[in-house]
């Protein structure tokens, strides 16, 4: 399972008569089930190649305006929240660094593709984030 605080940004999209303005808040959860290929692991440093598959929650939350190209400019405000899921694809590598016989630190990077194109049925972009997304982590590696 991996998570992360949500990304946040300004954006805008051209709409017939003017543009949307706003701040959008978006999150990826994604949730994979993985096959690990590991060197032995009876050496000081073992690395382990991950892969998986599985299913990823993409949430997007809006607020915004609209702002007209003629008079009167501001239009209304809007607030829209788009979510969806979607198959996902993950690589990654997993770094054991021993610390004894029994324990060990673990840096973990992840590499997801979300089958996700970003586009409306119409073709306009739904959300403006990739369907790519980079994770890396630390933790403690303990073998009994």
């Amino acid at each position: 399972l991996s998570w992360a605080s949500d990304i946040s940004g300004e954006q805008s999209q051209r709409v017939p008569g003017g543009s949307n303005v706003f701040v959008s808040d978006h999150d990826d959860e994604v949730m994979t089930a993985t096959v690990k290929f590991s060197a032995p692991r009876e050496a000081a440093v073992h690395d382990a190649v991950v892969g998986g598959a599985g299913l990823a929650r993409r949430h997007t939350h809006r607020v915004g305006q609209l702002f007209r190209n003629s008079p009167p400019l501001e239009g209304p405000a809007f607030e829209e929240t788009v979510t969806s899921f979607v198959p996902a694809f993950t690589g990654g590598v997993d770094t054991v660094v021993r610390l004894g016989s029994h324990a060990g630190v673990v840096i973990a990077g992840r590499l997801h593709y979300l089958l996700d194109d970003d586009r409306q049925d119409d073709g306009v972009v739904e959300r403006g984030v990739s369907s790519f997304v980079f994770r890396f982590g630390a933790g403690l590696h303990v073998r009994f």
